[in-house]
């Protein structure tokens, strides 16, 4: 939302309305990959509605850490309004944080789904974890929390999948059974209404 033109390929020289860009950049290998990150990064938030729905209120928003000026890391949720969630975490240094601990207000897992240090985009492609479940473990006033390596200047996003609950689970294979029993009925003849 906050890219001027030729931003999208690190374009050099501020942006002239009485001349055109410097396409000729793209001719570098650097400023092609600054391209594609661009293109990737639009994809991806046009195909997340927890990035840009919900814009409007608080419920669309939530920080999970906001004050952590030692290390230089941030951490939020985008919600949508089917209450899908999106958490991005950013390290603004160059330093990597081993074992950075995130807390999380619910249980479940988070999928990475996008990666600025990827090579392709002319990181240098440190390993992250693609799968993080959420732990009962206490972490910036929340009672669930997830443990990160930060590569160094590096923005991670992933998608949250909510842990069902006991009665959610109970429910489930109530239904399975059900389909079960029925189709074993229908195999033997009994008539269904």
């Amino acid at each position: 939302k906050l890219t001027f033109m030729g931003q999208e390929f690190a374009h050099f020289s501020e942006w002239d309305e009485k001349k055109q860009l410097d396409w000729m950049l793209l001719d570098y290998d650097s400023h092609r990959m600054m391209q594609e990150f661009s293109k990737k990064l639009n994809a991806l938030y046009l195909a997340s509605s927890p990035l840009w729905q919900v814009d409007y209120s608080w419920e669309g928003f939530s920080w999970l850490i906001s004050d952590d000026s030692t290390n230089s890391v941030i951490a939020l949720t985008r919600t949508n309004d089917k209450g899908e969630i999106i958490a991005v975490v950013c390290n603004f240094t160059p330093v990597d944080r081993p074992d950075y601990r995130i807390g999380f207000p619910f249980a479940g897992k988070l999928k990475l789904i996008f990666n600025s240090d990827a090579a392709g985009f002319g990181g240098r492609d440190r390993p992250v974890k693609k799968s993080v479940k959420i732990e009962k473990v206490p972490s910036n006033g929340s009672e669930r929390s997830f443990v990160l390596d930060l590569p160094g200047l590096t923005t991670l996003y992933y998608s949250f999948t909510r842990e069902k609950s006991n009665f959610e689970k109970q429910l489930a294979r109530t239904k399975r059974k059900n389909v079960v029993t029925a189709k074993k009925g229908m195999k033997n003849g009994d008539k269904q209404d």
